[in-house]
């Protein structure tokens, strides 16, 4: 009697998960504070979840890790968000405050080692909802910046700098500068960063 032995081979892979950023989820969003700040983070072991919108629609891009912050403005300006992560991503900035029913303000995109960048302007108390997201699921670690610029003092109609005399020559910035609703288009175009002054004629 011939005795056949078989050895049965076992192998055992183990995988091990990394745990969620604790801002993994929009309803556990990270807090900007201030006109200035920046943030580290990370987007390993990250998520998408159910009806979070595709953030890297507008570049025909797809993410999959994403991470979310929000954000309030203490005061009217310009804002302009940069990430710079190593991994290819995708930044976009919305307003609303569900998940579902998001609206977005800008967006951007960069590739590993890049800084990708959002501006827009914003009111007093405008809140907003930042998203980092891995392109196709790519992830690493990434800083977020913001900067808000105040408007100049001019920046509105009702806040415009008197000139006086005959001859006048001053100074002036648009930089951070925005149009007020109901805002005429000057020269016919519809600008965007309008400063204010006015002048009444001492003579005829």
């Amino acid at each position: 009697m011939k005795l056949i032995l078989s050895a049965l081979l076992l192998v055992l892979t183990l995988s091990l998960l990394q745990a969620a950023p604790p801002n993994d989820n929009f309803a556990n969003r990270t807090a900007f504070v201030g006109a200035n700040a920046t943030v580290a983070g990370t987007n390993v072991g990250a998520t998408i979840e159910t009806g979070e919108p595709n953030h890297g629609a507008v570049y025909g891009r797809t993410g999959g890790k994403s991470i979310w912050w929000t954000w309030t403005a203490p005061f009217a300006g310009d804002v302009t968000i940069t990430n710079l992560a190593n991994f290819s991503h995708l930044l976009a900035v919305y307003s609303g405050g569900t998940l579902t029913n998001l609206t977005r303000v800008t967006s951007g995109y960069a590739s590993s080692g890049y800084s990708a960048t959002a501006t827009f302007d914003t009111l007093t108390g405008g809140t907003y909802q930042i998203a980092v997201d891995g392109q196709s699921g790519a992830s690493g670690t990434n800083l977020l910046t913001l900067t808000l610029l105040p408007p100049p003092a001019n920046d509105n109609f009702a806040d415009r700098i008197v000139l006086t005399g005959a001859n006048v020559t001053t100074n002036g910035s648009n930089v951070a500068a925005t149009k007020e609703p109901g805002e005429p288009n000057h020269a016919g175009y519809i600008g965007g960063r309008s400063v204010w002054w006015t002048w009444t004629a001492p003579a005829s």
